[in-house]
C-alpha cells in the first residue's frame, strides 16, 4: 500500500525539478539598461530634460555593484573644476526600493521599483518615472585604433578644454588649456588592457551609423571632437557640439575625457612651437574656391605629427595648401601634405612628415564652401 504513496512523491519530485525557477530581482536587474521613456507622474507640469541631457544608462553585476554610464563628478565651484568620480557604485533592492551608491559614498539615489522583469525596468524618484530597457552589448566590427584622440573647446562657462591622445603602445599626451585640474602639457602611461577597455567601450557603438557632425541647436555650449587612427589614417572623425552625439558614444568618451584625473601625469618637455591653424586651403586656385576646416582633434593631431616631424633644410616643393587660422592673424604654413614651411621666431622652418598627411587621409577630410566666418 505504500507504491501509490511513493509513485505520487517521485511524481512530486519530478515536477518540483522541472518547474521554472522564477528569478529573484537581484537576479532580473543583472545586465545593462538604457532610458527609453521619462514622464511626470503628478498634476504639475514636468519642466522636461535640460538642454544638455545625455540618456542615462546602468549595467548591474552579481556582487551588488554597479556601473554609471554617466559617472559621477564633484563641483568645485571656488576653482570652477569638475571632478571626475568615476562611474562604479553599489546597489541594493529592498522591498519596493532601489538604493544606488556611488563608490566613494558621496551621492545616493533612491527610488521606487515599480516594474522589473527582463526586459523593463521602470523606477519613480521625486514622481519622475524612467523606463529603461534591456539591451545586450556588441561589439562592432571596428578594427582595433592605434590612436585614439579628444579635443574639447571651452563654452560661455567653465567647460575644460583639453587635447588629449592614448596609443595601444599606452602613451598619454595630455594638454590642459582652460578648468582642467591639471593646466599645461602632460604625459603618462596606462596599461594594455586599460587602453583595450578604453577602446572597446568605442566598439561598442556601431561606427557606420555615426554622422561626422553633431550639432545642438543653440549657442555658446562645448564642442567635443574625436579622432581614431588606424594604420596611420583617420578611421573616423567624430563632432560633437551640446552632446548630441548618440548616448553610447558620450558614454565610451566620458571616463576618456578625465582619464587625465585618474592616472599618474608627469610634467612634459617643451617641444618647441607650431603655428595655429584650422583651415586647409587650396593654393594656385581661387582662396574663396574651397577649404577643409580641420576638427579640433584632427588639428592636434596634426600638429602631434609636426612635433615629430623632421627638420630639414628648406625643401624645393611646390606648396599646394595654405594652414592657416580662421581670420588669418596667424602666420600660414605652406605645404603639399609631406613638407610644412612656416615662420617662426622670424627663421623659416621646414618639417618632414614622412608621409602624406592629406593623401592618407583623402576619405575622410571633405573639402567645403568657404562659411561667413572669415573664410
Amino acid at each position: 500500500m505504500y507504491k501509490p504513496i511513493i509513485a505520487i512523491a517521485l511524481l512530486a519530485l519530478v515536477l518540483s525539478c522541472t518547474k521554472k525557477h522564477q528569478p529573484t530581482r537581484e537576479e532580473s536587474i543583472l545586465g545593462n539598461w538604457v532610458e527609453v521613456k521619462v514622464f511626470q507622474v503628478t498634476a504639475h507640469p514636468y519642466t522636461g530634460r535640460p538642454f544638455k541631457y545625455v540618456k542615462p544608462g546602468f549595467t548591474f553585476y552579481k556582487d551588488n555593484t554597479f556601473e554609471n554610464n554617466l559617472g559621477y563628478f564633484r563641483d568645485d565651484t571656488v576653482l570652477n573644476r569638475q571632478f571626475y568620480l568615476g562611474n562604479l557604485g553599489k546597489f541594493k533592492i529592498k522591498g519596493d526600493s532601489l538604493t544606488l551608491t556611488s563608490a566613494d559614498g558621496s551621492y545616493e539615489d533612491k527610488y521606487w521599483l515599480l516594474t522589473l522583469n527582463a526586459d523593463t525596468l521602470k523606477i519613480e524618484q521625486d514622481s519622475v518615472v524612467t523606463i529603461f530597457k534591456h539591451y545586450e552589448k556588441k561589439i562592432s566590427k571596428t578594427p582595433p585604433f592605434d590612436k585614439i584622440i579628444l579635443s574639447s573647446s571651452g563654452c560661455y562657462g567653465t567647460c575644460p578644454a583639453i587635447n588629449m591622445m592614448i596609443d595601444a603602445n599606452g602613451n598619454v599626451l595630455f594638454g590642459g588649456m582652460m578648468y582642467t585640474t591639471h593646466n599645461g602639457w602632460y604625459t603618462g602611461k596606462i596599461t594594455t588592457a586599460l587602453y583595450n577597455r578604453l577602446q572597446d567601450n568605442f566598439r561598442q557603438v556601431d561606427f557606420d551609423t555615426l554622422k561626422t557632425a553633431y550639432h545642438a541647436g543653440w549657442t555658446d555650449d562645448q564642442t567635443i571632437c574625436m579622432t581614431f587612427v588606424k594604420d596611420n589614417k583617420i578611421y573616423k572623425s567624430v563632432l560633437d557640439y551640446g552632446c548630441q552625439a548618440p548616448c553610447f558614444f558620450i558614454w565610451a568618451r566620458t571616463p576618456l575625457e578625465y582619464l587625465y584625473q585618474t592616472i599618474k601625469l608627469s610634467k612634459a618637455a617643451k617641444t618647441g612651437s607650431i603655428p595655429e591653424f584650422t583651415v586647409l586651403r587650396k593654393v594656385n586656385s581661387k582662396i574663396t574656391d574651397s577649404i577643409i576646416r580641420l576638427m579640433y582633434s584632427e588639428q592636434f593631431l596634426l600638429t602631434d605629427y609636426l612635433h615629430h616631424g623632421k627638420k630639414v633644410t628648406p625643401a624645393a616643393f611646390k606648396p599646394k595648401f595654405k594652414l592657416t587660422d580662421d581670420f588669418y592673424t596667424k602666420t600660414p604654413i605652406n605645404t603639399d601634405g609631406r613638407y610644412y614651411t612656416f615662420t617662426l621666431n622670424g627663421k623659416q622652418e621646414t618639417i618632414d612628415l614622412g608621409f602624406n598627411f592629406f593623401d592618407v587621409n583623402n576619405k575622410t577630410l571633405t573639402w567645403q564652401k568657404p562659411d561667413t566666418y572669415g573664410d
